[in-house]
C-alpha cells in the first residue's frame, strides 16, 4: 500500500517513519513507526508501529502537545 504522505525523523539509534495511508474503506490514518537495531542481533532492526485514525487525530495532537510540553518542563 502506498502512502499518500511520508515523513522520516532521525532521532540517535532511532528513526521514525511517519506514513499517511488510505484503508480499504477509503479512511485516512497515519501509521507511526520507530525502527532501532535489535538488542539481540545488531544487524536486524526492531519495530513497533502504531496506527492513529482520523477520527482520533485532533484529540491525539493535543494529547501529544500538552506530553511535549511537560518534557520540556
Amino acid at each position: 500500500m502506498d502512502a499518500l504522505f511520508s515523513k522520516m525523523v532521525k532521532s540517535g539509534k532511532t528513526t521514525y517513519f511517519l506514513d499517511v495511508k488510505e484503508a480499504k474503506n477509503n479512511t485516512k490514518y497515519l501509521n507511526i513507526t520507530a525502527s532501532s537495531p535489535s538488542r539481540e542481533d545488531p544487524k536486524k532492526f526492531a519495530k513497533r508501529s502504531v496506527a492513529l485514525f482520523s477520527n482520533a487525530a485532533d484529540e491525539f495532537v493535543e494529547a501529544l502537545h500538552e506530553a511535549v510540553e511537560h518534557m520540556k518542563a
